[in-house]
């Protein structure tokens, strides 16, 4: 019975790795938002920083400072995401690297044991 024990192992694999696509898919919904709010901040700034040549306005500087502060903040959520994404990536194309490793060990298992026919 060893098959059924290296098929059960594929099958946990494949539920670990359908969690990790699943979390990596919210975690770069999560993040494109994230991203387009930052573009706006950005867009903001510039556009503040675009009212004169000579520098931003004094009646708008208060907006104009609240707004840098806001996207300095969005930057630094932007990079901690960014990190976990590429972790998260990581971890799911190693799990995938091990399934594919598994299953190939599987067949080449079966194909031994005269239980199933290599093509």
């Amino acid at each position: 019975m060893v098959a059924v024990g290296l098929r059960d192992d594929l099958v946990s694999l494949r539920a670990e790795i359908d969690a990790c696509l699943a979390i990596r898919n919210k975690s770069e919904i999560r993040f494109q938002a994230l991203n387009r709010g930052t573009e706006r901040l950005r867009q903001e700034v510039d556009s503040l920083e675009a009212l004169d040549p000579r520098g931003v306005p004094s009646d708008v500087y208060d907006a104009y400072i609240g707004r840098v502060v806001d996207y300095n903040e969005s930057i630094r959520e932007w990079e901690r995401q960014t990190g976990e994404l590429r972790d998260l990536a990581c971890r799911c194309d190693s799990l995938v690297r091990d399934h594919n490793r598994r299953a190939e060990a599987v067949q080449e298992f079966l194909v031994s044991e005269g239980i199933w026919e290599e093509e």
